[in-house]
């Protein structure tokens, strides 16, 4: 009844040359990369089973994973453009000044949650869950082209049976994912930002000499590219 899933994401592979034309990035270029993972196509990094067998028994499963990634070159402390302002800029440099910088952000929170009951029944519930997410960007120096590319994606899988008895079961997925990344030099400014909001839920329920099954599957995802050259 149930299966595993596949998240339809990956690591993507960058070029910084693509960007940056044929020749190698020019001193003072930056190059960002990073990446979250929670589980990947042959083990999901969440799974809760709840089983019930015949009785009068309860059961319950939470799990909860928090992502907080930044990358950010330069510090604000050593000046540069500054993100953290509504105008940008800060820190002792105007925004005419040659700096090259860029950041990046990865949050997220994922949740699993199951639930079962039964008098005198049989109830299974399983759930499997896995997210990932990628971003990487190529920030020239000076007025050097720039990319930027990022991924998001989600898959989820829940399995709910309930066989003779009075019992029922539930199960939730949930993921709120987002990751923004803006660079800067004397060219311009670029930026990319995806969000991914995933809630997945189900319930079975029912009484004696009845039998029900819920079956539910989902996989999403978000892919942006940016190329200046």
């Amino acid at each position: 009844m149930t299966t595993r899933i596949s998240i339809g994401v990956g690591v993507l592979l960058l070029v910084s040359s693509v960007a940056l034309g044929a020749t190698a990035p020019l001193p003072g270029s930056l190059w960002q990369l990073q990446n979250f993972t929670v589980g990947n196509a042959a083990n999901p990094g969440m799974i809760s089973v709840v089983q019930l067998t015949h009785g009068d028994v309860s059961a319950w499963a939470k799990q909860e994973v928090e992502v907080d990634n930044e990358n950010a070159i330069p510090p604000a402390s050593q000046g540069g453009w500054n993100f953290s302002t509504p105008w940008g800029w800060g820190g002792g440099c105007s925004p005419d000044d040659c700096d090259t910088t860029g950041k990046q952000v990865q949050e997220g929170l994922i949740t699993q949650f199951g639930k079962a009951s039964g008098t005198c029944g049989v109830v299974n519930v399983t759930s499997f869950l896995g997210a990932d997410g990628t971003q990487e960007q190529v920030i020239g120096a000076s007025t050097s082209g720039a990319m930027q590319q990022q991924a998001l994606g989600v898959g989820a899988t829940q399995a709910l049976v309930r066989q003779d008895g009075a019992a029922t079961g539930y199960s939730e997925n949930a993921a709120d994912l987002a990751q923004n990344q803006t660079g800067h030099n004397a060219a311009g400014t670029y930026g990319e930002s995806s969000i991914l909001n995933v809630l997945q839920q189900a319930s079975v329920g029912g009484k004696a000499l009845s039998n029900a099954s819920v079956v539910t599957d989902l996989v999403a995802g978000t892919t942006q590219q940016q190329i200046v050259y």
